[in-house]
């Protein structure tokens, strides 16, 4: 049996009786909804959930439906509720005044109910609020009900709030398993964009026009029948002519509010990244961020500028550099049951934490997200390009490379049925580098020329230099290196592979004193350390990077320096893999100088250095440098493995 009702139940205080009028309009109170409903109520004094449910369910008047977290009114509580809420006006009456509570300070934990009281009284605007204050940021795939609202909105309304033509694709995408549901989604975008956002120049009030316009800039990349580069052209042509219109406006004496300014400013980061153009990135993102109102208003700007910062490249000391760990600061709300990351927001700084990894030599950091990323194949997740990427970086510095290789084309071949991305700028360059280090590393350097001679800017130049490298061109590679490195417009952590692959090469060739080489390793290697970027130094070959250390260590040693940062990078070095391939043909493409030719059947008899020194006529040391320079375009450990590998790719009998 219940206990009785309490008679203060039947004469609430001043302010509880609007209370118990708004929580009847669920019947299911939880702590999200009390809250909601004591702000909307005006109830100033502390009356907490906690202690609000149990004294309810003391008085009689509840009953718990998930002990501690959820309850419902007893039938005579509820009734006088009910009656309470007549006297407002209605259910919609109530519904419209814990909407306007919320909108003052949206609660995380209500987006599906407040998206089908939203869509009970056609209340738009506050969809659209829920939208860019709330499920940017978590994504729709965790709120059911908000999702299915969403995908019920009319294309009118979308075209009228065109942020809602944002919320709704997501909406849909989550509603299908696999890549159907983004495919529709894509598609109903394109449709909102064509419809209703086309024409954005003829709107006549400038906030929705400049809304409409960003909109608009983002659909072209992805209409169908059309070149990726086409589309992106169009949507930059799109953007200039956006600005145009904001300047032209702003002579005038308007501005954009900080929302719009916010969301145009992220567009144009968006498509300044698609085009590779990771120093105007930043900017535009910066910009973003600093127009705002809150974070809420540039969900994606701030992890956006975290990734472009590091592919980009930063020094140690760089002040617009992200702390490490704090990439992308998460918001509340539950994490999304279907995938690694719920939005472009989540995937952007997911990425970052993870090039950040790579970029510390931190194996372990870059494991944890090779896990995170786990299950996005199965969901084609937002920037899956750029997640093939690195999990191929990762296969070329601790993996097995070859089967990096194969998990590389099985992801495209996966991902690519239906989606385009991955021929957007910054993927081609990103998915380029990443395969080539892949093929050095298992020593496929003839294929890995072959690439390099079809790359694009703006990895073309390192890709060339690193396959001079590789096949012995030690000449040329630094001619090439020295070439590029004039060039304003090279990343900076592009330029500090080029810095160590041009050290590298000098290191290498015969050319040049001991010292000279010596200074130039160090100078490389220092470089690297101070723009916090081991991972120019890892990607080299083994030999190669072999004897770029030792030439530093001597030259710190003749300089008298401190080396502890150099045996802090020697341990981060330890723990690579550097296994290669071992399979008949892997080398057949290899390059020999005319000198290797000679000196290469001679390696597979037991003479020693000094005889070989005495047979060929040149100093020893030439001859342990041609060696080197041996072991390096085979990708072998000693001078007996090196044999194996020209004999299983036929260069011996």
């Amino acid at each position: 049996m219940y206990p009785p009702i309490d008679e203060e139940w039947q004469s609430l205080p001043s302010g509880e009786d609007l209370l118990l009028a708004l929580l009847v309009v669920k019947e299911e109170i939880s702590d999200d909804l009390f809250e909601l409903a004591s702000r909307a109520a005006g109830i100033d004094r502390d009356l907490g959930w906690e202690q609000w449910s149990s004294g309810a369910v003391r008085d009689g008047a509840a009953i718990w439906l998930v002990p501690g977290s959820a309850l419902t009114l007893r039938p005579e509580p509820r009734a006088r509720g009910i009656a309470l809420l007549e006297d407002l006006g209605g259910e919609d009456s109530g519904k419209e005044r814990l909407l306007d509570a919320w909108i003052t300070d949206p609660v995380h934990g209500a987006p599906d109910d407040i998206a089908v009281w939203a869509l009970d009284i056609q209340r738009w605007d506050i969809l659209g609020k829920l939208w860019t204050k709330v499920l940017r940021w978590t994504g729709v795939q965790s709120f059911p009900r908000a999702s299915s609202v969403f995908r019920s909105v009319p294309g009118a309304v979308r075209g009228q709030y065109p942020e809602l033509s944002f919320a709704c694709p997501q909406a849909w995408a989550a509603g299908s398993e696999g890549a159907g549901g983004l495919v529709e989604g894509l598609n109903h975008l394109a449709r909102d964009g064509l419809e209703h956002h086309a024409q954005w120049r003829h709107e006549t009030d400038p906030e929705r026009a400049i809304q409409r316009g960003v909109l608009w800039a983002a659909v072209l990349l992805y209409l169908p029948d059309a070149a990726v580069s086409v589309n992106l052209d169009k949507a930059w042509e799109t953007r200039e002519a956006v600005a145009g219109r904001i300047g032209a406006l702003q002579e005038e004496g308007w501005s954009p509010s900080a929302s719009t300014s916010s969301r145009f400013h992220t567009m144009s980061a968006w498509l300044a990244f698609a085009r590779g153009d990771l120093e105007l990135t930043r900017r535009y993102a910066e910009m973003a961020m600093l127009v705002a109102e809150g974070d809420e208003q540039s969900p994606s700007a701030r992890p956006l500028r975290s990734l472009a910062l590091e592919l980009w490249g930063h020094t140690r000391d760089d002040p617009r550099a992200p702390a490490p760990g704090a990439v992308l600061p998460r918001p509340g709300g539950p994490a999304d049951p279907g995938g690694p990351y719920p939005s472009l927001s989540g995937a952007a700084g997911d990425m970052a934490l993870g090039f950040h990894a790579l970029r510390s030599l931190d194996s372990e950091a870059s494991a944890q997200m090779i896990a995170r990323l786990a299950d996005a194949s199965a969901r084609r997740a937002p920037l899956w390009w750029l997640s093939i990427a690195f999990r191929a970086e990762h296969s070329a510095l601790w993996g097995d490379a070859a089967a990096g290789l194969n998990d590389l084309d099985a992801g495209l071949a996966f991902y690519s049925d239906g989606f385009s991305d991955h021929e957007l700028p910054i993927a081609r360059a990103l998915l380029t580098l990443a395969r080539f280090r892949l093929l050095i590393r298992i020593g496929a350097h003839g294929a890995a020329r072959e690439l390099a001679a079809c790359a694009q800017a703006p990895v073309a130049c390192l890709a060339v230099v690193e396959a001079e490298l590789c096949t012995g061109h030690f000449d040329e590679a630094i001619r090439v290196a020295d070439k590029e490195l004039v060039r304003h417009d090279v990343w900076p952590s592009i330029r500090s592979h080029l810095t160590v692959l041009r050290a590298a090469a000098i290191v290498m060739s015969t050319t040049g004193t001991d010292a000279e080489r010596q200074s130039s390793a160090r100078a490389a290697v220092d470089l690297c350390l101070r723009v916090n970027s081991p991972l120019s130094v890892a990607h080299l070959p083994h030999p190669f990077r072999d004897a770029l250390m030792s030439a530093c260590r001597t030259a710190a040693a003749a300089a008298d320096v401190p080396t502890t940062p150099y045996d802090e990078l020697d341990r981060a070095l330890a723990g690579l893999s550097d296994a290669g391939l071992d399979a008949l043909g892997t080398f057949a493409h290899v390059r020999l100088t005319r000198r290797e030719r000679i000196l290469l059947p001679l390696l597979a008899t037991d003479r020693s250095v000094p005889e070989l020194s005495a047979e060929l006529h040149v100093s020893p040391n030439t001859i342990r440098k041609q060696v080197v320079t041996l072991r390096a375009k085979f990708g072998a450990k000693s001078r007996s493995e090196l044999v194996r590998r020209a004999r299983d790719a036929s260069l011996l009998e």
